[in-house]
């Protein structure tokens, strides 16, 4: 066949093909990515040490794959040709895609399994020859895009199988030069894999896979979660094929491997009920020459570790409020805890005499801790350890006037359960002079969704003082950014005659409509102040909610990964520090008043401290925001790079950093922003937050 005719006829619409394969197997909707956004302006040249470092890995996995595969072959039970239950892959040649790969011919292409059994270790061969069909020499390619998995002998080698009508992708890489490549042709080798038992662990996609822009070419990343009881070691590899806008052709096709805890021996294990990151970029799929449709796959050695025996208790500790402070309004009531077999809740009482009250369930939240995450690396959501959760003091009894007892209890997932400790403290309300309120929706720890979703609230201060009926002096913020003033001045009865003899009892609901789409799925805070007419001003609830709107791609929000990046640390340290332009900060929610310098340490680090609740605002360059700058930030624990915090956002042109962390961020966090300049200069910023404990200086502040 001539290179000419690799590409034939376009099917119609690919989606429908996918559609029929996935039907076939009960599941796969859910590895469809969406439609990416508008094309980037921005652009790049791939080097010819990208192109050499890829090939070598590609041919590093040939290799490793066909050793694993020769380890097991003796074991396996081959199908005769002629039995009615004989796996059958086909080759669909209009998917064909042949590119130049530093001169080499590289070749993407899908097939499918037309047999009745399910197909396990499917293995493409692809032979070339030249233009007067003379054999050049071969390559071969494990096909990857099976549903399900399974498993070779007690332990060890899983990999993806294919079901009667499934589809799969696969890639080779020979040592051919593109120019002599004129004919080819492809066999296929199989198992049938009812002679193997499916894998004991259960890998999927965790929440879901975003993309976005990695300097004009396409970047996935995310986590894959271990849905079992078991724990899988050693290497875990994503795979995904990428096809071109018209949906013809595979254009590229890349794996990456799964970023894991440590474990054992093991420094890449995925603990149960965990997930764990991955981050791959394609050097020939373009971002605005890419389509919305992808394959995926996984494979995995796994050594079938059990859970770790459960023979301990939760631990951890109780850390804020401070014991024996003296409080009004609203409290954070934060602290950490791990268990060999995972925490499956914190909660919050109230101690009187011999009997507990209920008062509340804590969150557990990602990246608070990090400190706790470097200390306990082998325990299951080590990185989730720190929980916080926000209490209104007036609702205790006697209106939150009075000498309490807060108790902290863990529980795991099998039942035992530890008090992480007590504290006690001294509520004032009856003596406090400053607004106060809650927020009602989203729920702690709820989904929003929606361009017009509905946060409510409602505010009060003492009298004689009282809040603007207009609510111009009540701000909603999320992710530490301001976005507005809700609609205030709703009669609502609980709250009436709850609080009859306060200012605006009669008027104390208000609301606002929040457009949680351009967010990326996931967590984010959202936090109101209030002022009253005599300018005393106070936190009115902070909560934390996720949104859910199958948005894998939020531009600017924290979350969402930024148009320059960092892949790893040794990337992130060849960037030299910036120690021009200095940081500047401002605390709170006062938005009138200026910024202000710190200075930098001889290590090039800036130091800013903060107490918990606080907000912060970064200002990185005084650059204007047409001045063709990005930024991109990150958050360093150890030696690995992660997503900046929970509850932040980085406007990546005008390079502004916000943050207004939760209930349970404690301690010390590293912080690293990149500026790359128009001219393709890079250089960087450290930051570290210290957080410390509120110190409340009293009611009448």
């Amino acid at each position: 066949m001539k290179k000419t005719s690799f590409s034939v006829l376009v099917l119609t619409v690919l989606a429908f093909v996918f559609s029929l394969s996935y039907q076939l197997n009960g599941r796969g909707e859910e590895r469809l990515l969406i439609k990416r956004p508008d094309p980037p302006t921005v652009t790049r040249n791939i080097s010819r040490e990208e192109f050499q470092a890829k090939r070598q890995r590609l041919l590093e996995q040939r290799t490793r794959r066909q050793e694993i595969h020769g380890k097991y072959a003796s074991k396996s039970k081959r199908i005769a040709a002629d039995n009615t239950n004989a796996v059958d892959i086909v080759l669909d040649s209009s998917y064909n895609h042949w590119q130049n790969g530093l001169g080499d011919v590289y070749m993407t292409a899908i097939c499918h399994n037309a047999g009745s059994s399910y197909a396990a270790m499917v293995e493409a061969e692809v032979t070339f020859y030249d233009v007067n069909q003379n054999y050049l020499g071969y390559d071969t390619g494990y096909v990857y895009g099976g549903t399900y998995n399974v498993q070779y002998g007690s332990g060890g080698y899983c990999t993806n199988e294919l079901a009667p009508g499934e589809y799969g992708f696969f890639y080779v890489w020979p040592d051919i030069s593109y120019a002599d490549a004129y004919y080819y042709s492809v066999s296929f080798t199989a198992e049938d894999s009812t002679t193997y038992p499916w894998a004991n662990a259960m890998l999927d996609f965790d929440s879901y896979v975003y993309y976005t822009d990695y300097l004009g070419y396409l970047n996935f990343y995310g986590d894959v979660r271990n849905y079992s009881s078991d724990y899988v070691t050693y290497s875990t590899e994503v795979h995904f094929a990428v096809f071109n806008n018209d949906n013809t052709k595979v254009i590229d096709v890349d794996w990456g491997f799964v970023d894991g805890s440590s474990y054992d021996s093991s420094t890449s294990a995925i603990y149960p009920g965990t997930g764990e990151p991955f981050d791959l970029w394609f050097l020939f799929a373009e971002y605005n020459q890419s389509s919305g449709d992808y394959l995926s796959a996984f494979e995995w050695f796994e050594d079938n570790y059990p859970p770790l025996p459960d023979v301990i208790y939760p631990f951890g500790t109780f850390d804020t409020p401070i014991d024996g402070s003296t409080v009004s309004s609203s409290i954070s009531v934060t602290g950490w805890a791990l268990d060999d077999s995972g925490i499956a809740s914190i909660k919050i009482y109230r101690g009187s005499g011999n009997n507990l009250f209920y008062i509340g369930d804590a969150i557990m939240v990602e990246g608070a801790r990090p400190d706790v995450a470097a200390s306990y690396p082998q325990y299951p959501n080590n990185t989730k350890a720190g929980w916080g959760y926000m209490m209104l003091t007036h609702f205790l009894p006697n209106g939150g006037n009075g000498t309490f007892m807060l108790h902290a209890i863990a529980t795991d997932i099998v039942g035992k359960t530890t008090t992480l400790g007590t504290k006690t403290i001294y509520c004032a309300n009856a003596n406090a002079v400053k607004p106060f309120g809650a927020i009602d929706t989203p729920t702690q720890g709820g989904t929003a969704s929606g361009n017009s979703f509905v946060n409510w609230g409602w505010v009060l201060t003492p009298q004689p003082k009282h809040i603007p009926t207009d609510g111009s002096t009540i701000n909603v913020y999320v992710d530490g950014v301001y976005l507005g003033h809700p609609t205030y001045n709703i009669y609502r009865g609980d709250i009436a005659g709850l609080f009859p003899s306060y200012a605006n009892s009669n008027g104390a609901i208000g609301y606002f409509y929040l457009d949680t789409t351009p967010y990326p799925d996931g967590v984010h805070t959202i936090y109101w102040t209030a002022r009253d007419n005599a300018g005393k001003s106070d936190g009115i609830g902070s909560r934390y909610f996720s949104t859910s709107n199958n948005n894998r791609v939020g531009q600017n929000f924290s979350k969402a990964k930024p148009r320059v990046k960092m892949k790893s640390i040794s990337q992130l340290n060849s960037v030299p520090n910036d120690y021009l332009m200095p940081v500047e900060v401002k605390r709170g929610f006062n938005e009138d008043i200026e910024p202000q310098a710190i200075p930098m340490n001889e290590t090039g680090i800036n130091r800013i401290s903060m107490e918990e609740l606080d907000r912060l605002e970064i200002v990185l360059s005084n650059q204007p925001d047409t001045g063709g700058h990005l930024y991109s930030g990150y958050s360093v624990t150890g030696n690995k790079l992660g997503p900046l915090p929970i509850g932040s956002t980085l406007d990546e042109r005008k390079g502004i950093f916000y943050w207004h962390p939760g209930a349970g961020f404690l301690g010390r966090y590293n912080l690293v922003f990149v500026e790359a300049k128009p001219d393709g200069e890079m250089t960087k910023k450290n930051i570290t937050v210290e957080i410390s404990p509120r110190q409340y200086k009293g009611i009448k502040e």
